[in-house]
């Protein structure tokens, strides 16, 4: 079941297996000069005609015999496309991104993830030079054009805008948005057509645009000189409206989207479209200026006018977002942010990792800065914790990202807990609990349990495992006995037959026995044993699964059924064979249950849905502007999945007998060590090693590809290895490339210095920036002309054709309009073919001016950051393969003790008395006669001892007199030996004696209190006892014998009572105790009262022979 996080690692695995080559490389890139549809938008008609002839007869000379033809039918239709609003999310990306600064030499551009959006409809033909689009293959002019503007060129006075607004509606919002648009509907578009003074090019048509009538628009208001200055033709008439020189300025780009986060989520390869702005910011500006960026319509009117200077012209705005143009002065360019990372190179830790813990400080000082400076190059940082008795303090912990590389399972520390507390680590140096892996468990079962498939499915699983174990683990058990008595339930059904005759023989029995026939006949009670020497009578279970005979069989049974379970069905759709394979999440498995787990498992492995905080648990681990290295610990990861796989467990109360959590952890080890022949001989691939990247330039192009380099020493398949498509790697660079915010990414890589070499940071191809030049004055554009190659083998030498100076006044051509601050493209691309051709045959041939060579031109060289053998360091020792810990690492036996044979049936001498082996009347021996109750020593038999400790102590040496604070008691009222009683116990009654401590301790009858005459004791509250509520009382008036005592009851839940059998800990904390105020040096003892009540003819009685004492030490401490 192939998940969305790992993506990357599914889509190459597909591709292998259907062996589909690819038709770019990683890292290539194909342009193309347009992407048109079969069929623009707008109105089409469609004409049919036919003619049907029958042929002459066979031998005939003369002509058809019949020809019919059918009048032509027409039927026109209209072709919806986008007009006054972009589809949603088609917007891939915009640079400038919007707040952003850059030189006043960048040009704007937007990529759209439709490639057919800008040539999806065609301007108008009164706008284009004619016949510039009838037969040409080579370039087609976009409806699409990217306008830059200043703020001052959009905005507009309140008159100018009241006097624009005049026919619409007066509920229409009459303000300027951030942008400088107004917000109308399509429709009434039209209404702007009668207003004095007004150019409207958005030309509603209310029968073919009727399916958008009421869709929202904005539109942009132009003067009437800035807008010809835009659209009309330098080269050509001055008063006709031109926009045939825009599609020089959109095209289209495939790329392999391989290292890309965005657009590598479903594809290896994509189509965008891109237009690119023509105007600069201004020249020579002294301050920055906000610009203001719009993608507007080329589909106008067919009939309107030609604007005058003093004229507002109306254009459909479909998208706009702000930028800042700064001065031709300092600017923080992309070359420095890529520099700046490559200069701050470090791994994922607090702190710079160079600091002098010995400047300045004692040695005390010293030894702990030290050992602060250790732990923070660990990767270690300080959390608040609150311990399990709800106490605040600190605790050490670190998430699965670690700077340097742990050793995979920790000696003496079993990850397989049924809580997880047991995973914690004290640091006896520090002095604070490492919670780390503890918090790892709890956050995989958390994930576990918000996840309800993989808790339905992890269920599923585990229940045929356990049954399968058990039932192989009885019969293994009686096998060694000759014993038939388990079998199959076929099997004792058939058996049915004999077992009625049997029950029947028993009734037969009895009636010839006549009155003394019991239930209890010699056919249903007594066995007659074997006469084995060395054969007790003592009880052997060979049917629990807690016996150690059989839960040893249960694991070894276990990992079997799991294994089972984590096949594949065979291609012939039947599970058998000798090469039968295992389930990889491509083929169908045995179990779909397993199949959601392992796949599951692998994505936790992988980091999926682990929330950023547990990634990065200090900001301080990065901070902005840095990339930083790291290993996975793998005994995070362990944790975690343990945490997960702890769910659904009915059976195993201590970890260790958890059988089925660990058969399903080595099932999928099995998995992980077995190499894939289907998919090239290689492992499962797993995480070691990544980075994590946090810089502005992820917001400025948010598809920066990255491209890693591995050793060619590096590990090779583990079989023969399955030669990959075309393009295609063979094993997936990276395993996971996620954005866990705006400016922040993480990658995840399957190998780790020195068997990764290079890693190289690229900006995207369809997300570069574009430049008019490199430097742009009052008076001079100046540019270096780039090589461009029109065959596939390109020379190695010259990468330019030197640089080329565009002044003002014109020479060598008007490629530049300084007015405007507009680049002239018609008048630009034809030069620029010219000069690329120029004594270059063989290397460039072509003719025509394409938006191709264009934009290869004014793309900004492509910068990398390429990160090489300077930050690798010697790699330690590694664990080849990852394997999730089970119990056989944990040291639990897994041998059964050996069976000795016994009788079928121990008798309790308790209740059968007297029997000899070979008795065969059981009737005649049964003691008839009732015990009394005992009446001595009652509390000893109900088994309860009573201690009172301080709370956090163990000590019953004693209670400290005269403590500055008060402090917390623990009244232990446990029971060693369960011992079942016939009537439910309804209460527990607990005196604590309180007053003024007695001057001498001469005279026995009086009292020694244990709290201070005035007390007001807190309610105490019950410690692990669900069972039992207690309450604070004070004595009533017929309990004498409780006189000056605070009197708690602990009272049963349920009703009447509860056996006595079931309470075995009914402990209680008493907080803030007020001791009594003693300064003797000698020892004081206090004694505290017991009852107990029990339910008897359906009332609660009192049996105060049960009054149970427990001494209570008291002596001072604090003077």
């Amino acid at each position: 079941m192939p998940s969305l996080h790992r993506h990357l690692v599914h889509r190459h695995a597909r591709r292998i297996l259907n062996k589909e080559p690819r038709d770019l490389a990683p890292g290539e890139a194909q342009l193309f000069s347009f992407y048109a549809p079969s069929l623009v938008g707008g109105l089409h008609n469609i004409s049919v005609n036919q003619t049907i002839t029958a042929p002459a007869e066979a031998g005939s000379k003369s002509t058809a015999r019949r020809e019919t033809k059918i009048d032509p039918l027409s039927q026109s239709f209209v072709v919806v496309a986008p007009r006054f609003a972009l589809p949603p999310n088609v917007v891939d990306s915009v640079y400038p991104t919007p707040g952003i600064s850059v030189a006043h030499t960048v040009l704007p551009h937007i990529v759209l993830k439709d490639p057919h959006l800008p040539w999806s409809r065609a301007p108008s033909d009164a706008h284009i030079t004619p016949e510039e689009d009838k037969n040409n293959v080579r370039s087609r002019t976009t409806w699409l054009a990217l306008l830059v503007f200043s703020v001052e060129e959009l905005q507009l006075s309140q008159g100018q805008i009241d006097r624009v607004m005049g026919n619409l509606p007066v509920e229409i919002d009459r303000k300027q948005s951030e942008t400088k648009t107004l917000k109308i509907i399509a429709r009434q578009t039209t209404k702007l057509n009668d207003i004095e003074g007004l150019v409207n090019t958005t030309g509603f048509d209310t029968t073919l645009d009727a399916k958008d009538a009421d869709e929202p628009t904005e539109i942009i208001l132009l003067s009437g000189s800035l807008f010809t200055d835009l659209f009309v033709d330098p080269e050509g008439p001055t008063e006709i409206i031109n926009v045939s020189s825009y599609k020089y300025m959109a095209h289209v780009r495939k790329i392999a989207t391989d290292g890309m986060a965005n657009a590598g989520a479903d594809s290896d390869e994509a189509l965008f479209s891109c237009v690119v702005s023509p105007r600069t910011g201004p020249i020579d500006a002294d301050e920055s200026s906000m610009m203001i960026a719009h993608l507007v319509s080329l589909k106008w009117d067919k009939d309107m006018r030609y604007p005058k200077s003093s004229d507002l012209v109306a254009m459909t705005s479909l998208y706009s977002w702000t930028y800042t143009c700064l001065s031709s002065k300092n600017v923080a360019s992309t070359r420095d942010l890529l520099t700046n990372l490559g200069q701050h190179l470090s791994v994922l830790r607090t702190g710079k990792g160079d600091e002098d813990p010995a400047s300045g400080k004692d040695k005390e000082q010293v030894d702990l800065a030290a050992l602060i400076a250790a732990r923070r190059r660990d990767g270690y940082t300080l959390a608040r914790h609150r311990t399990a008795t709800g106490e605040i303090t600190a605790a050490m912990l670190r998430g699965p990202l670690v700077p340097r590389q742990v050793k995979h399972k920790i000696d003496g520390m079993p990850m397989q807990s049924n809580y997880g507390h047991d995973l914690a680590i004290f640091d006896p140096k520090f002095g604070l609990m490492d919670t780390t892996y503890s918090n790892a468990w709890q956050l995989g079962r958390t994930l576990a349990m918000a996840d309800n498939a993989f808790c339905a499915a992890l269920t599923r699983l585990r229940e045929p495992v356990h049954a399968f174990s058990l039932d192989s683990a009885k019969k293994d058990v009686h096998a060694l006995f000759g014993d038939d008595g388990h079998g199959s339930r076929q099997r004792h059904a058939a058996r049915m037959v004999d077992l009625v005759k049997g029950l029947n023989r028993i009734n037969d029995s009895m009636h010839t026995l006549g009155g003394s026939a019991t239930a209890a006949g010699p056919n249903r009670w007594c066995h007659q044993d074997d006469d084995q020497s060395g054969v007790g009578i003592e009880s052997l279970d060979l049917v629990s699964q807690s016996s150690p005979h059989i839960m040893p069989r249960i694991r070894a049974h276990a990992s079997t059924a799991a294994l089972h379970f984590a096949m594949a069905v065979n291609t012939d759709g039947h599970v058998k064979g000798e090469k039968q394979e295992m389930y990889n999440e491509y083929n169908t498995p045995v179990n779909p249950h397993y199949a959601v787990v392992y796949s599951w498992v692998l994505d936790k492995i992988h980091l999926g849905n682990v929330p950023a905080h547990y990634l990065i648990p200090d900001p301080a681990f990065l901070p902005q502007e840095t990339l930083r290295f790291f290993y996975l610990d793998t005994n995070w990861l362990d944790a975690l999945v343990d945490g997960a796989l702890s769910l659904a467990n009915h059976w195993g109360a201590k970890p260790e007998r958890d059988t089925t959590r660990t058969a399903i952890k080595e099932a999928i080890n099995e998995r992980l060590r077995t190499p894939d022949p289907a998919l090239g001989g290689w492992h499962v691939q797993m995480p070691r090693y990544g980075f994590l990247l946090r810089s502005h330039i992820l917001t400025q192009f948010p598809d920066l590809s990255i491209d890693v380099k591995f050793s060619e020493k590096r590990e090779n398949p583990a079989m023969m290895k399955v030669d990959p498509p075309a393009n295609t790697p063979a094993q997936q660079p990276i395993l996971v490339q996620k954005r866990i915010a705006p400016d922040t990414m993480y990658l995840l890589l399957d190998a780790a210095p020195p068997d990764l070499k290079r890693i190289t940071l690229t900006l995207p191809p369809h997300q570069q920036c574009f430049k008019i030049g490199y430097n742009l004055t009052a008076d001079t554009l100046s540019m270096t002309v780039r090589k461009t190659y029109t065959i596939e083998n390109r020379p190695k030498a010259g990468a330019t054709l030197g640089e080329r100076h565009f002044k003002l006044d014109g020479t060598p051509v008007a490629a530049f309009n300084w007015k405007t601050r507009t680049l002239n493209p018609a008048i630009f691309s034809r030069y620029l073919v010219q000069q690329l051709g120029e004594s270059r045959e063989g290397e460039f041939e072509d003719k025509v001016p394409t938006s191709v060579v264009t934009a290869l031109q004014l793309n900004e060289s492509i910068l990398q950051l390429d990160i090489g053998d300077a930050w690798a360091t010697d790699s330690p020792e590694v664990t080849p393969l990852f394997q999730l810990s089970t119990l056989s690492e944990m040291g639990v036996s897994q041998q059964p003790p050996p069976i000795v044979p016994r009788p079928r049936l121990k008798m309790e001498p308790g209740f059968i008395r007297g029997i000899s082996r070979n008795s065969t009347n059981l009737a005649s021996r049964i003691d008839h006669s009732i015990p009394d109750r005992p009446v001595e020593d009652m509390a000893n038999q109900l088994g309860f001892d009573m201690v009172v400790t301080p709370m956090g102590t163990d000590s019953q040496a004693f209670i400290p007199t005269n403590s500055p604070v008060p402090i917390d008691l623990i009244f232990r009222l446990t029971r060693k030996r369960v011992i079942s009683w016939g009537e439910p116990l309804t209460r527990i009654i607990v005196g604590v004696p309180t007053g003024d401590m007695p001057p001498t301790d001469n005279d026995p009858t009086i009292l020694k209190p244990l709290l201070a005459a005035n007390a007001e004791p807190s309610t105490p509250t019950m410690l692990g006892n669900p069972r039992l509520n207690v309450l604070k009382r004070y004595p009533r008036e017929n309990e004498k014998e409780l006189q000056n005592h605070v009197v708690f009851e602990l009272v049963p839940r349920e009703q009447p009572g509860v056996a006595i059998d079931k309470i075995t800990n009914a402990s209680f904390k008493l907080p803030r105790a007020e001791i009594v105020s003693y300064d003797g040096v000698d020892e004081r003892t206090a004694s505290i009262k017991v009852f107990y009540e029990v339910w008897r003819n359906g009332v609660s009685v009192r049996e105060d022979q049960f009054m149970h004492i427990g001494k209570v030490y008291l002596k001072a401490c604090i003077k």
